[in-house]
Protein backbone atom coordinates (compact mmCIF):
# COMPACT_ATOMS: atom_id res chain seq x y z
CA UNK A 1 0.00 0.00 0.00
CA UNK A 2 1.41 3.39 -1.01
CA UNK A 3 0.45 6.38 1.12
CA UNK A 4 1.29 10.04 0.65
CA UNK A 5 1.67 12.90 3.09
CA UNK A 6 1.31 16.58 2.20
CA UNK A 7 3.47 19.16 4.00
CA UNK A 8 3.19 22.92 3.45
CA UNK A 9 3.59 26.39 4.95
CA UNK A 10 1.16 25.52 7.75
CA UNK A 11 3.81 23.08 9.06
CA UNK A 12 6.80 25.43 9.09
CA UNK A 13 9.22 27.53 7.09
CA UNK A 14 11.18 27.36 3.87
CA UNK A 15 13.73 30.16 3.52
CA UNK A 16 16.45 31.17 1.08
CA UNK A 17 19.36 33.16 2.50
CA UNK A 18 21.58 35.26 0.25
CA UNK A 19 24.90 36.91 0.95
CA UNK A 20 26.85 39.73 -0.65
CA UNK A 21 30.15 39.59 -2.50
CA UNK A 22 32.56 41.93 -4.22
CA UNK A 23 34.56 44.90 -2.98
CA UNK A 24 31.41 46.78 -1.99
CA UNK A 25 29.76 43.88 -0.17
CA UNK A 26 29.39 45.97 3.01
CA UNK A 27 27.03 48.22 1.05
CA UNK A 28 24.84 45.35 -0.15
CA UNK A 29 21.88 43.72 1.55
CA UNK A 30 21.84 40.12 2.71
CA UNK A 31 18.34 38.91 1.93
CA UNK A 32 16.02 36.38 3.50
CA UNK A 33 13.50 35.13 0.94
CA UNK A 34 10.44 32.98 1.55
CA UNK A 35 7.99 31.50 -0.92
CA UNK A 36 4.37 32.07 0.03
CA UNK A 37 3.31 28.97 -1.93
CA UNK A 38 5.20 25.68 -1.57
CA UNK A 39 4.36 22.06 -0.92
CA UNK A 40 6.08 18.79 -0.18
CA UNK A 41 4.53 15.43 -0.94
CA UNK A 42 6.14 12.34 0.56
CA UNK A 43 5.16 8.86 -0.62
CA UNK A 44 5.46 5.90 1.74
CA UNK A 45 5.51 2.14 1.20
CA UNK A 46 4.73 0.48 4.50
CA UNK A 47 6.38 2.87 6.98
CA UNK A 48 9.33 4.02 4.86
CA UNK A 49 9.44 7.13 2.65
CA UNK A 50 10.20 6.14 -0.94
CA UNK A 51 9.74 9.35 -2.93
CA UNK A 52 9.48 13.03 -2.11
CA UNK A 53 8.73 16.13 -4.15
CA UNK A 54 9.09 19.80 -3.24
CA UNK A 55 7.31 22.35 -5.46
CA UNK A 56 7.80 26.09 -5.01
CA UNK A 57 5.79 28.71 -6.87
CA UNK A 58 8.51 30.90 -8.37
CA UNK A 59 6.25 33.98 -8.42
CA UNK A 60 5.53 33.60 -4.69
CA UNK A 61 9.14 34.27 -3.59
CA UNK A 62 9.26 37.38 -1.40
CA UNK A 63 11.90 39.35 0.52
CA UNK A 64 10.90 38.96 4.18
CA UNK A 65 14.03 40.36 5.86
CA UNK A 66 17.33 41.99 5.03
CA UNK A 67 20.56 42.77 6.79
CA UNK A 68 23.45 45.02 5.90
CA UNK A 69 23.18 47.68 3.29
CA UNK A 70 23.55 51.41 3.69
CA UNK A 71 19.83 52.00 4.22
CA UNK A 72 16.92 49.69 5.08
CA UNK A 73 14.98 48.24 2.16
CA UNK A 74 11.78 50.06 1.27
CA UNK A 75 8.71 48.45 -0.27
CA UNK A 76 9.83 49.96 -3.60
CA UNK A 77 13.25 48.29 -3.17
CA UNK A 78 11.57 44.96 -2.40
CA UNK A 79 9.40 45.31 -5.52
CA UNK A 80 12.47 45.99 -7.66
CA UNK A 81 14.26 42.99 -6.13
CA UNK A 82 11.23 40.80 -6.84
CA UNK A 83 11.12 41.99 -10.45
CA UNK A 84 14.84 41.26 -10.94
CA UNK A 85 14.50 37.88 -9.23
CA UNK A 86 11.58 36.86 -11.47
CA UNK A 87 13.59 37.83 -14.53
CA UNK A 88 16.65 35.85 -13.40
CA UNK A 89 14.51 32.81 -12.53
CA UNK A 90 12.65 33.10 -15.86
CA UNK A 91 9.41 32.89 -13.91
CA UNK A 92 7.19 33.48 -16.96
CA UNK A 93 8.52 30.30 -18.54
CA UNK A 94 9.25 28.32 -15.37
CA UNK A 95 6.43 28.76 -12.86
CA UNK A 96 7.82 26.22 -10.39
CA UNK A 97 11.07 25.23 -8.77
CA UNK A 98 10.91 21.44 -8.30
CA UNK A 99 13.06 19.00 -6.33
CA UNK A 100 12.27 15.30 -6.67
CA UNK A 101 13.89 13.01 -4.11
CA UNK A 102 14.03 9.78 -6.10
CA UNK A 103 16.29 8.03 -3.60
CA UNK A 104 15.60 8.23 0.14
CA UNK A 105 17.88 6.32 2.51
CA UNK A 106 18.02 6.22 6.29
CA UNK A 107 20.93 8.03 7.93
CA UNK A 108 22.04 8.42 11.54
CA UNK A 109 20.10 11.67 11.99
CA UNK A 110 17.19 11.02 9.62
CA UNK A 111 17.33 10.55 5.86
CA UNK A 112 19.57 11.25 2.88
CA UNK A 113 17.66 12.38 -0.20
CA UNK A 114 19.03 12.39 -3.73
CA UNK A 115 17.44 13.58 -6.92
CA UNK A 116 17.11 16.33 -9.52
CA UNK A 117 16.44 19.98 -8.72
CA UNK A 118 14.99 22.12 -11.52
CA UNK A 119 15.41 25.89 -11.34
CA UNK A 120 14.79 28.26 -14.26
CA UNK A 121 14.68 25.34 -16.69
CA UNK A 122 18.04 23.92 -15.64
CA UNK A 123 18.26 20.61 -13.76
CA UNK A 124 21.09 19.47 -11.49
CA UNK A 125 21.45 16.50 -9.10
CA UNK A 126 21.22 17.49 -5.43
CA UNK A 127 21.81 15.50 -2.25
CA UNK A 128 20.10 16.67 0.95
CA UNK A 129 20.41 15.51 4.56
CA UNK A 130 17.10 15.76 6.42
CA UNK A 131 17.27 15.59 10.21
CA UNK A 132 14.28 13.99 11.93
CA UNK A 133 13.56 14.40 15.64
CA UNK A 134 10.66 12.67 17.40
CA UNK A 135 9.29 14.44 20.50
CA UNK A 136 6.57 11.86 21.09
CA UNK A 137 3.72 13.79 19.46
CA UNK A 138 5.39 15.42 16.47
CA UNK A 139 8.17 14.87 13.96
CA UNK A 140 10.55 17.83 13.60
CA UNK A 141 12.19 17.81 10.17
CA UNK A 142 14.95 20.18 9.13
CA UNK A 143 17.62 20.62 6.51
CA UNK A 144 19.94 23.20 5.04
CA UNK A 145 21.40 22.99 1.58
CA UNK A 146 23.87 25.28 -0.17
CA UNK A 147 23.33 25.82 -3.88
CA UNK A 148 25.28 27.76 -6.49
CA UNK A 149 23.17 29.94 -8.74
CA UNK A 150 25.59 29.50 -11.64
CA UNK A 151 25.05 25.72 -11.54
CA UNK A 152 21.52 26.49 -12.76
CA UNK A 153 22.53 29.06 -15.37
CA UNK A 154 21.61 32.00 -13.13
CA UNK A 155 24.01 34.91 -13.11
CA UNK A 156 24.09 36.44 -9.60
CA UNK A 157 22.81 40.01 -9.44
CA UNK A 158 25.49 42.70 -9.60
CA UNK A 159 25.64 46.50 -9.58
CA UNK A 160 28.25 49.23 -9.83
CA UNK A 161 30.28 47.32 -12.43
CA UNK A 162 30.35 44.22 -10.24
CA UNK A 163 31.75 45.88 -7.13
CA UNK A 164 28.46 45.03 -5.38
CA UNK A 165 27.02 41.63 -6.17
CA UNK A 166 25.11 38.76 -4.72
CA UNK A 167 27.27 35.81 -3.74
CA UNK A 168 26.93 32.80 -6.03
CA UNK A 169 25.99 30.51 -3.14
CA UNK A 170 22.59 30.67 -1.48
CA UNK A 171 21.45 28.65 1.51
CA UNK A 172 18.05 26.96 1.48
CA UNK A 173 16.71 26.08 4.93
CA UNK A 174 13.59 24.04 5.69
CA UNK A 175 12.11 23.44 9.15
CA UNK A 176 8.72 21.85 9.71
CA UNK A 177 6.77 20.16 12.48
CA UNK A 178 4.47 17.35 11.36
CA UNK A 179 2.06 15.87 13.91
CA UNK A 180 2.41 12.09 14.09
CA UNK A 181 -1.33 11.74 13.58
CA UNK A 182 -0.97 13.29 10.10
CA UNK A 183 1.63 10.69 9.19
CA UNK A 184 -0.54 7.89 10.58
CA UNK A 185 -3.57 8.92 8.52
CA UNK A 186 -1.71 9.91 5.33
CA UNK A 187 -3.96 9.36 2.34
CA UNK A 188 -3.70 6.23 0.21
CA UNK A 189 -2.75 6.84 -3.43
Amino acid sequence: MIRSLAIGPEHGDLTVLTDAAGRGRRLAHRLTLEPEVWSVRVHFEQEEPTLGELCISTQSLRVVASGGGVTPLTSIDKGAIHHTMMSQLQAKDHAEIVYTARTIERSDAGYTLQGPLRIAGSTQPVSVEVTVEDDGEDYHLSTTCTLKQTDFGIRPYSAMLGSIRMADEVVVAWQVVVPKIEVAVAETD
